[in-house]
């Protein structure tokens, strides 16, 4: 084996020096190469650093150097002028340089000269831009017999006038014979060579001769590093790189550790998955040399991990920005939403553009070297400092990073390929075989046998380079199922639970022992931190444990190591990405709202619809295979016993944060668009933003991890397409300036989505799907508002199955079930509670109470229910919740610590009998009216007079003047439109949370909460002491007497009555605690309301945490 090395290319060094000076250690190389597995290598190995780079000048002259050029020959060259300086920023020459650079050297005193393959006495050189255009026509028009010339741009700031003075010399910097040839040193295996600290900074490559099977002969492979820390532009050669020199780190780089993000437990995690580019491609407000790339990450807000899509070096995008090329967006801007054209315009160039996650599952060439297409600069060291800086930055804004990490395949194998590293190396062990020796293509194309001991080696030493070198919070496995357990249980999870202190010294080092030695202290990482997940598809020659245990999905329960739920997926959107893509799910329509596909018999779709529900709940339950639950049957039965359609059980996890709950993510349709697809077509647009947000808030609220797709927050759409991998910028652009969802913007690309481009193109050419700013406006601060919810409380992110099991219920279960609805209760509760609705003290709008205090309601079980109204064949969908509480009281000395929240998640809408109807729907209140549900009255509260829109009676209740003691009413209200439920809000404190998500095509959320000032004085019980105060600020100062004091309630002055619907119950007085928590919800103020007292927010401390019901 050789390695050859060569210096990096637009280096300005001195005029007699031939390689760059670097302060910096010396270290040695090596590779890790079994002895064994190089058997067919021939014996001499050889390691080069040689003769330089090959030479071609013009000057006012001209040099060139050809493949036998001496020193000598060149010097002659200086007497030629080939090179025509033709304007201020234009130099023509007619030399191609291929992969080299173009120089320009300037010697005031004319003594300019060759020696050595080099250029010497230059006073100063500059760097020529190349350019794919011709020569201007002005240019061409006046010197016509240079007109094919290539223009070379001259740098703006250049003092020409001056240089015009100087002796002047353009050259061709290429790549040639390496500066040295050294022989490498084999040893137990690893073959290394050491050198002096002049090598840094220097490019190289290996020579190795091998026997390939491919070839069936031996061949003389020139291969990168697989260890490679850095690249030249586009990967052609590795660069020796010191990682950890003062030089390429950020200022405060080693102290980042200490600025990370506070993560208590794995169970407090939600995941953004974001691509690099399209965070910033389209954004006008990030300088142009920043866009698409690492630097352009400076805030975002509202999640705790982002999960950044391949950063690694992978094939396909020039990592040259200059060798792009690009279409004109006002152009295809120009073109019916319905076209083809831009698809076709994309296509075009669509492999010689700046956009491609990878055909091939990213087409990955080298796991442990940044992609340079992000850096400002691909060549150098410039790609490490930038990713630094990224993920610096996230950090500082509260962000931890992850890294999508592809160690399952590799894009090229074979002698020859470019991009083929660990196949030229050792042929034939990197890469899994079938039983007659061919690589394995299953992941698309050469998968990698994680089961060798030194690709689980190479694994686990990149996974410690990333952590350590560039700080990563966490990675994402892609196809986690084709790499076997042994690498992710022993070794990996261990990154995540026990790592302690640092060393790695010599190749027999276990990785388990390695991983375990990280720690703040020696290593500035907290290994603690680090969470692993991915993807545990169980397929191909792995399948069943084929070739060993892998990390399916299964086979990962107790390890602690996440997987992606594409159960909750499924059931929530129906089919499954690889089925038809008009198949429906719990929040698309199913039995409900039924679109044009054949689904089946009314008895088989409401089945599905009870099949999906338990699938819901076993993922909201964080897929563990113990939760008990009571299926659509009505029978007790285990999540591991809940089935899937080909029978395999439903649930696979043993602990939350082994579930990764999700509905979207980069790969198939976005989340608005495949809710486009399967409902009818005839919902409005409005309908299909309210079930975007049921959908993203179905995962917020579920335990275990969420994850979400960059953009499912803000109607994030690709025009249907169903795999933009390569669709450019103009399918994958995200908008954060919230003026379009990129809804409309043309038939997606043929390839992969010409088979229903029937179904697409008549929903693109309907004006009616398009959402506007306000939809996309209301649906950002309704998921802001949901992720706020989630963090409000750990009952909404519970780190244990047992804590899951004890205070998780799923109610309206089994045969008598109402369609279409879903309600999950969580409760804090204590030692001899029944079960949540037992203790309910009573309702209103949802909302149900529960307070910290020695006097509270006795246990037994207050009738439940929830029942269809108008419910016949043309009406599946409006849902009446009703509560019944009894009036009676227990008083007891055993303290009771209750913090609820019922969460009711519904297909359809939580309203009166009869179901009120859209003002903007003349059509759909016809429709209502004639199925009997009679036209929507509104009652003002004080008078009893009704008025036919919410409108007409805000505008009557204005003219009562309310006494300043008595409390205001807040209306959920079905006659406001979606988008306005983000013109204004309430600040509430809860003490129990209702949540109601609704996605009907006619309606939003329908509910009314009334407060009113109580009869009797109130009575504030201190619960540490059982001191009372007749004021909340009176019993605060007592309370802070008290070390730490509970957050209580006074007790209750207004008994419920014993039936009612859930709108008309009305809950009691109170005084807003001092340290009351605060959300924002998008509730629209009544009309007279004009004054809010300011909520103080409180930052939750332990875990029992109190909801309080008064709207201020």
């Amino acid at each position: 084996m050789s390695l050859l090395c060569s210096p990096p290319p637009f280096l300005s060094t001195p005029s007699n020096s031939r390689s760059p000076i670097l302060p910096l250690r010396a270290g040695s190389l090596s590779t890790s190469l079994t002895r064994s597995r190089l058997g067919g290598c021939r014996r001499r190995r050889i390691l080069k650093l040689g003769a330089s780079s090959k030479l071609r000048c013009s000057s006012a002259m001209s040099i060139e150097e050809g493949p036998t050029s001496s020193s000598s020959f060149l010097q002659d060259n200086m007497l030629y002028s080939r090179a025509f300086w033709v304007s201020k920023a234009t130099i023509a020459w007619d030399v191609d340089a291929g992969d080299g650079s173009y120089c320009l050297y300037c010697s005031k005193n004319a003594t300019l000269s060759v020696a050595n393959g080099e250029i010497q006495g230059y006073d100063v050189k500059f760097k020529l831009e190349k350019s794919n255009e011709m020569l201007p026509d002005h240019v061409s028009e006046k010197f016509p017999h240079i007109k094919n010339y290539k223009p070379l741009q001259v740098p703006p700031a250049l003092d020409v006038k001056s240089l015009l003075k100087y002796q002047l010399a353009v050259a061709v910097l290429s790549c040639g014979d390496p500066l040295e040839v050294v022989q490498l040193e084999e040893s137990n295996g690893v073959w290394c060579a050491k050198g002096p600290v002049t090598w840094q900074g220097c490019y190289y490559v290996y020579e190795v001769s091998v026997y390939h099977p491919s070839t069936l002969r031996i061949e003389k492979c020139i291969a990168n590093d697989p260890y490679a820390r850095g690249l030249s532009a586009d990967g052609t050669r590795t660069l020796l790189v010191d990682v950890d020199s003062e030089t390429l780190k950020p200022e405060a780089w080693d102290h980042l550790v200490d600025e990370k993000p506070n993560l208590l437990s794995f169970s407090d995690i939600s995941i953004y998955e974001l691509h690099v580019r399209d965070f910033s491609a389209s954004d006008n407000t990030v300088p142009s040399d920043f866009r698409g790339g690492y630097l352009a990450f400076t805030s975002s807000a509202g999640i705790t991990h982002v999960h950044l899509l391949p950063t690694f070096q992978f094939a396909d995008v020039h990592d040259e920005k200059d060798k792009w090329q690009n279409v004109d967006f006002q152009m295809l801007e120009s073109f019916p939403p319905d076209s083809d054209e831009q698809q076709a315009r994309i296509t075009a160039i669509q492999n010689a553009d700046g956009y491609n996650w990878g055909k091939i599952l990213y087409n990955p060439v080298l796991w442990g070297v940044p992609k340079g297409s992000y850096a400002s600069n691909p060549n150098g060291s410039c790609r490490i400092i930038e990713f630094r800086k990224m993920v610096q930055a996230l950090n500082r804004i509260g962000l931890r990073v992850v890294l999508d990490v592809v160690y399952n395949h590799l894009h090229a194998s074979g002698p020859y390929d470019d991009y083929s590293v660990l196949d030229k190396i050792v042929p034939g062990y990197y890469l899994r075989r079938n039983l007659d020796g061919f690589i394995e293509q299953s992941t698309c194309t050469n998968n990698t046998a994680s089961e060798h001991f030194m690709v689980e080696r190479l694994i686990v030493d990149d996974l410690l380079h990333w952590a350590v070198n560039y700080k990563v919070d966490g990675f994402r496995f892609d196809l986690m199922g084709h790499i076997m357990k042994r690498t992710m249980d022993y070794e990996l999870y261990l990154v995540s639970m026990k790592l302690k202190h640092s060393s790695l010294q010599g190749a027999r080092v276990k990785a388990r022992s390695a991983l375990q030695s990280l720690t703040k202290q020696n290593d500035r990482v907290d290994g603690s931190s680090i969470y692993i997940y991915g993807e545990g598809w169980d397929f191909g020659e792995v399948a069943n444990n084929g070739r060993g245990v892998n990390a399916s999905q299964f086979n990962l329960c107790g390890t602690g190591i996440g997987s992606f739920n594409d159960r909750i997926r499924d059931a929530v959107l129906g089919g499954s990405p690889f089925g038809h893509p008009l198949q429906q799910g719990f929040i698309t329509g199913l039995f409900l709202e039924p679109n044009d596909h054949d689904h089946g018999s009314t008895s088989a779709t409401e089945h599905m619809l009870a099949v999906s529900k338990d699938h819901i709940q076993v993922g909201m339950a964080a897929n563990l295979k113990d939760f008990v639950l009571t299926n659509h049957e009505g029978h007790e039965v285990k999540g591991c016993e809940v089935s899937r359609h080909d029978g395999t059980p439903v649930a696979y996890a043993s602990c939350p944060t082994e579930t990764v709950n999700y509905v979207s993510a980069h790969d198939n349709e976005t989340l608005f668009d495949i809710v486009s697809l399967k409902t009818p077509v005839n919902i409005s647009v409005d309908a299909r933003c309210r079930i975007n947000h049921l959908a993203t808030s179905l995962i917020a609220l579920s335990q275990g991890i969420p994850f979400f797709h960059a953009g499912d927050e803000i109607l994030r759409s690709k025009s249907l397409d169903r795999d933009s991998y390569n669709s450019g910028d103009w399918f994958n652009r995200l908008d954060f300036s919230y003026s379009s969802n990129n809804w409309g913007v043309g038939l997606p690309p043929k390839e992969k989505n010409e088979q229903h481009w029937p179904l697409i193109k008549t929903r693109l050419a309907n004006p009616a799907f398009k959402p506007q700013r306000s939809h996309i406006l209301a649906a950002l601060e309704n998921f802001s508002s949901f992720i706020s919810i989630r963090y409000s409380s750990p009952l909404f992110r519970l780190p244990t199955a047992n804590a899951i099991q004890e205070r998780v219920r799923f109610h309206n279960t089994g045969p008598s079930w109402v369609p279409g609805v879903i309600v999950m209760s969580i409760e804090d509760g204590h030692e001899g509670v029944q079960d949540f609705l037992s203790r309910i003290p009573w309702t209103k709008a949802g909302c149900l109470i529960g307070k910290r205090t020695k006097r509270h309601r006795p246990h037994s079980p207050i009738p439940f229910t929830i029942t269809p109204n108008n419910n016949n064949n043309n009406n599946h969908r409006s849902p009446t919740v009703s509560a019944a509480a009894s009036s009676e009281e227990s008083t007891t000395t055993e303290e009771v610590d209750t913090a609820r929240c019922l969460i009711l998640l519904s297909r359809g809408y939580f309203s009166t009998n009869p179901p009120p109807t859209p003002k903007h729907n003349s059509a759909a209140a016809a429709a209502a009216k004639a199925a009997g549900g009679g036209a929507c009255v509104y009652t003002c509260k004080t008078c009893n007079r009704s008025f036919p829109s919410f409108q007409a009676l805000g505008g009557h209740r204005a003219s009562h003047k309310k006494p300043k003691n008595e409390k205001k009413t807040a209306f959920f209200s079905d006659e406001e439109d979606f988008p306005s439920l983000s013109s204004s809000k309430h600040r509430m404190s809860l003490n129990s949370l209702s949540l109601q998500l609704s996605n009907a095509s006619t309606t939003t959320f329908s509910a009314a909460a009334t407060l009113k000032s109580s009869p009797s004085p109130r009575i504030h019980e201190c619960s540490y002491c059982g001191a009372e105060f007749t004021s909340g600020q009176a019993l605060g100062g007592h309370m802070r007497k008290h070390r730490a004091g509970p957050i209580i309630r006074s007790s209750p002055d207004v008994v419920p009555p014993d039936q009612a619907s859930i709108e008309e119950l009305e809950p009691e007085d109170s005084k807003k605690p001092a340290n009351g928590l605060s959300l924002d919800l998008n509730l629209p103020a009544p009309e007279d309301e004009k004054e809010k007292s300011p909520n103080q927010r409180f930052r939750p401390a332990g875990f029992v945490h109190h909801y309080y019901s008064t709207i201020d």
